[in-house]
């Protein structure tokens, strides 16, 4: 089956949506189709990427095309030298500090299709794929690209699929005017997609709360990674070993909860007085949450325990990896609830147990697979004493520990998406 991916660049930084279609595209080639992504807006940072095909609606055009009539009526030879490979790394140096607040307008458009702004960067996609691929079926990322669907379905004659991947959360952060637009745009694109496709019985609840959908139009398959990549080879983890690094790895942000791990490390040092308890942050750090880690640096070392925690922002995949096989029990205290949580299963496959909030998709993701401890969210006390409740009880947490990387492989590895995935969308290709 030929299968083609719209995915969204982000530049230099590594984006939860590209992690998750590249490792989707790598497992369904391994299978014997033929899957390929086209990037849109920036390049992909996928490590084990090594397709070249050309980036679809450049960041820099879209922009210009937003805010320039006069852009969008010039020749493509002039055009094109807005592609320029120098324009896009200042976009993607751009790209970090672009909220959803001030992008309202071409979220809109964009969602507007063949009518919006960005029409002629679309006429150059369909054009490319039906030249140059043909698709059985035509994958779109996420919601905000469903304005594509109805022009790539009328000339490629190709069924569409729609991924929704927890949108919910950026529109809900844009201005209440863009947002009521961007989900009634939505709703109305709906009847060009032939399915949704979501990563956990949770977000297709939270799909609906937005979006009139029948659950025939709906189909859960979950998030995977490959989980041999996580395989912990140096033996850290063993079921008679008490716990005593504790790791966040996620966007430091508020967002995640990393004030709240912090404040209940602090706790955990303050009342049981443990030496040996150590704190790993990893993930990415963007400029924006600079002054929020800073102020939670100097909460560290005014409590005096800088040492017994650090930093790793921004790691590549290999330091990624090392850094989940240096760890013995994680946890993410996400403030509001997420439709999955790519770091839940990167843990679970490298033997770590899981400390997360009971909310959205952890429920069916940790608890029924027993491999780790839900805490009531938002609440210091129950943080604490969930992570306190693991570090002391060595056969909970070696029950634990043990559960984790059958459940990862059995669930949650790349392979069995890619089966759930083509499962899913097979009654939709004629062959």
């Amino acid at each position: 089956m030929k299968i083609a991916f719209l995915t969204p660049g982000a530049g230099n930084m590594y984006c939860g949506g590209c992690l998750h279609d590249g490792t989707l595209v790598a497992a369904l080639n391994k299978l014997g189709h033929n899957a390929i992504i086209l990037p849109l807006y920036l390049p992909l940072k996928l490590e084990d990427s090594t397709d070249d095909t050309p980036l679809f609606f450049n960041g820099v055009n879209v922009y210009l095309d937003q805010k320039s009539a006069l852009f969008r009526l010039l020749p493509c030879p002039i055009r094109r030298l807005f592609s320029s490979k120098q324009l896009l790394k200042i976009a993607s140096a751009l790209s970090s500090t672009t909220d959803a607040d001030s992008v309202g307008d071409i979220a809109v458009s964009m969602l507007q299709g063949e009518e919006g702004k960005q029409s002629r960067e679309l006429e150059e996609l369909v054009g490319w794929l039906e030249k140059n691929f043909k698709p059985d079926l035509v994958c779109i990322s996420n919601s905000l690209l469903i304005g594509m669907a109805k022009k790539i379905r009328e000339r490629l004659k190709c069924p569409i699929v729609c991924q929704f991947q927890g949108e919910d959360t950026y529109i809900s952060s844009m201005p209440s005017i863009y947002r009521s637009m961007v989900w009634s745009l939505i709703e109305e694109k709906t009847k060009d997609v032939d399915l949704f496709i979501v990563p956990s019985r949770y977000a297709s609840t939270a799909l609906k709360r937005h979006v009139l959908l029948t659950n025939e139009k709906i189909e859960v398959v979950y998030n995977g990674i490959n989980t041999e990549e996580f395989q912990n080879v140096s033996g850290l983890h063993k079921s008679d070993k008490e716990p005593t690094v504790i790791g966040y790895f996620a966007r430091m942000c508020e967002g995640k909860g990393l004030h709240l791990l912090i404040d209940a490390f602090l706790e955990l040092k303050n009342r049981n007085g443990s030496r040996k308890l150590k704190l790993e942050i990893g993930g990415t750090l963007l400029p924006k949450d600079g002054k929020y880690v800073n102020n939670l640096k100097q909460k560290i070392e005014y409590a005096g325990y800088l040492d017994d925690v650090e930093f790793h922002p921004n790691v590549g995949k290999k330091e990624k990896i090392n850094f989940y096989n240096s760890i013995d029990i994680f946890c993410v205290p996400a403030v509001y609830s997420e439709v999955f949580g790519l770091y839940t299963i990167e843990a679970m496959a490298a033997g770590v147990p899981l400390v997360l909030p009971r909310h959205g998709s952890f429920v069916e993701i940790v608890e029924e697979t027993s491999t780790g401890i839900l805490y009531a969210p938002n609440t210091l006390e129950h943080l604490y004493d969930a992570l306190n409740k693991i570090i002391i009880y060595k056969t909970i947490y070696s029950n634990y520990q043990k559960t984790c990387i059958p459940v990862a492989r059995q669930r949650f590895d790349s392979l069995v998406m890619a089966k759930n995935f083509i499962s899913a969308i097979e009654p939709l290709v004629k062959i």
